[in-house]
């Protein structure tokens, strides 16, 4: 399994509610083309910050969909309207794999 982390940073609260209101907004438009949903996590304590965590079977998949998702202009619209949101720090974004075993 790979699990996706794409961390926003709101400045403003209405940023973090329009975070929020466009995280839902992908997550019809991905479940309406097969894709991963996102999980929306928000910090209990610590920065202002919102979680999308995406979790894929495996990297095929992963970067498949990443892929459909650069060549679809509504993806595309939707993803611009989170970069385009006012932020105290730059968003990023982290690939994971589950550790190996070494017992």
């Amino acid at each position: 399994m790979y699990r996706q982390r794409v961390h926003f940073f709101p400045k403003t609260p209405e940023g973090y509610q329009h975070a929020v209101t466009v995280g839902d907004e992908f997550n019809k438009l991905a479940a309406a083309k097969g894709w991963a949903e996102a999980a929306l996590w928000a910090p209990t304590v610590g920065e202002n910050e919102l979680i999308a965590e995406f979790d894929y079977p495996d990297l095929a998949t992963f970067q498949r969909e990443t892929e459909e998702q650069y060549a679809d202009p509504a993806a595309m619209a939707v993803m611009q309207k989170l970069m385009g949101m006012e932020s105290y720090r730059t968003p990023f974004s982290e690939l994971l794999s589950p550790a190996p075993s070494f017992g």
